[in-house]
């Protein structure tokens, strides 16, 4: 379980808190956002409904394409899941662009 605590934290940036080198401590307040985002990721359930909800959070924009994309090419919840869990990781930010629609070829 530490092993997947820790690679949460890694992947997630540690939600760019900042760490007091020379005593090696968080603010108090950063404690309290690190405790609730890792009861978070241990108490939900794994599914399609939580994938989505951090997809959405992350990058409000692409989601929104992404709900589209699905929608017009039919794609079934497991590819779903699996589409919004990698782009949740390799996103560095929202996808979206002047003259790009979800549909266009």
């Amino acid at each position: 379980m530490r092993e997947k605590i820790s690679q949460y934290l890694l992947d997630n940036k540690w939600f760019y808190i900042g760490i007091n080198k020379d005593n090696q401590c968080i603010k108090d307040h950063d404690t309290q956002l690190l405790k609730k985002r890792i009861v978070s990721f241990l108490t939900t359930e794994p599914g399609i409904e939580s994938m989505e909800a951090i997809f959405k959070q992350k990058f409000p924009m692409s989601h929104q394409y992404f709900k589209e994309f699905a929608t017009v090419n039919n794609l079934k919840e497991v590819s779903q899941f699996y589409l919004m869990d990698f782009l949740c990781y390799y996103l560095e930010k929202d996808i979206f662009g002047k003259n790009w629609t979800p549909h266009s070829t």
